[in-house]
């Protein structure tokens, strides 16, 4: 799989924490005791130091990440995928593209898909050549790019429930939808998987731990990508940042993760690097 470029750049991850707080440009120049062109340039990195780290201080974001993002935006170095993981990653228009993957117990077969991309010919292709025994298609939430193949999924599938939070908004058509409460756990043979409900992005934005493969993994959806984060309003915001902070961060350092877009990154990775904690 070639590596999927980072999902955001500076200036997105500056317009997501004006967004999330609720201030507009100018005040936010004015509290950073910066000009406006000097705002402007921030936004393609080409301000000088001190600018970045006042705004960055001024969105709550971390000044050295924000700055070392600015001047050099770290690429997160990918392990091996786990046996039993299968990542896609399919265009949606636009030069965006969507991540969505495959998980199977090794051992029975039994397997999991989250998410549809935006094509699902090669998801069902190696569905197909491995003989997985797809039991759930898992939706990190119903905005257009994830679920763009839901019904073909659930025609091409139709043993295979569908489950998403009960908090998540959907109003499409496909049979098999079922709904889980935050505290839910599933057994896809040995594999144990856990949904993390994160809210933000979409009221019922769910990211799943998966333990039982020979690495810990969690499928974030949109709620933290490699550098950055989703963009939501005040006041979720917030609560979105403490939620990835306390239900993904605090997973294991080695713990990978296949982010709704971007490249796939590490717990140890964000820690280190992602402005926004």
């Amino acid at each position: 799989m070639a590596r999927i470029p980072l999902e955001d750049s500076l200036a997105d991850i500056i317009t997501k924490a004006l967004r999330g707080l609720n201030i507009d440009a100018g005040t936010l120049a004015r509290r950073a005791g910066i000009s406006d062109a000097t705002f402007a340039a921030a936004l393609d990195g080409s301000a000088p130091d001190d600018a970045i780290r006042r705004i960055a201080r001024h969105l709550q974001l971390h000044p050295g990440r924000l700055l070392a993002f600015a001047r050099k935006p770290p690429l997160p170095e990918t392990p091996p995928l786990p046996r039993g993981l299968v990542v896609f990653n399919t265009p949606f228009g636009n030069g965006l593209s969507v991540n969505n993957c495959l998980l199977m117990d090794p051992r029975s077969r039994q397997a999991a898909v989250f998410d549809t991309g935006a094509a699902c010919c090669a998801l069902l292709d190696v569905i197909a050549d491995e003989k997985a025994d797809v039991r759930r298609i898992f939706i990190t939430h119903a905005h257009p790019d994830h679920i763009a193949r839901l019904r073909e999924l659930s025609d091409k599938l139709p043993s295979a429930e569908i489950w998403m939070h009960e908090l998540e908004p959907f109003d499409g058509a496909a049979p098999n939808i079922r709904r889980f409460p935050s505290n839910a756990c599933f057994h896809t043979g040995r594999v144990v998987i856990k949904p993390l409900h994160i809210g933000g992005h979409s009221p019922g934005m769910t990211a799943y731990r998966a333990d039982g493969l020979s690495a810990p993994l969690a499928i974030t959806g949109d709620s933290i990508f490699s550098g950055s984060a989703a963009g939501c309003d005040a006041p979720a915001f917030r609560a979105q940042l403490k939620n990835i902070r306390e239900k993904i961060l605090s997973l294991p350092r080695q713990t990978l993760l296949v982010c709704g877009h971007g490249p796939l990154t590490t717990v140890a990775h964000e820690r280190l690097h992602n402005p926004f904690f």
